[in-house]
């Protein structure tokens, strides 16, 4: 990406609110809404071996996760699109899918509910402190 930071200075780079995750999403949303325009190159190329900087590992994926659901509910949050239904079915949905992996012993599925019901609590807490 590049960019005029004068230009982006007067909206606002990044969003530090945001872990890892969502926060590319909101700020070229940030730019759509603004005067500001965005091109994109069609002839630049980039390769980008996605996950291949992080050690694969359950503890890895498991920060993953958490942060990509933090950040889902905090995107829809600061975009005025969050549903406390969506929150409150997502909660009840992994934990009983969590307890059917446990049931089942699929590990890497159980730590994909648990890490997204401790996005969730991350979101509320965030919720919370505003």
């Amino acid at each position: 990406m590049l960019c005029d930071t004068e230009k982006l200075k007067k909206i606002g780079f990044f969003d530090e609110d945001f872990f890892l995750f969502w926060e590319d999403i909101f700020l070229m949303r940030k730019i759509n809404l603004s005067k500001l325009k965005m091109i994109e190159v069609f002839n630049a190329y980039a390769i980008h071996f996605g996950g291949e900087s992080s050690i694969k590992n359950y503890k890895v994926n498991f920060i993953r996760n958490l942060n990509f659901k933090y950040g889902e509910f905090l995107f829809d949050f600061k975009t005025k699109k969050f549903r406390n239904l969506k929150m409150i079915r997502q909660i009840i949905q992994n934990i009983i899918y969590l307890f059917l992996n446990l049931l089942f012993f699929n590990k890497e599925k159980l730590l994909n509910n648990l890490s997204n019901i401790l996005g969730i609590v991350k979101f509320i807490l965030f919720y919370l402190k505003k």
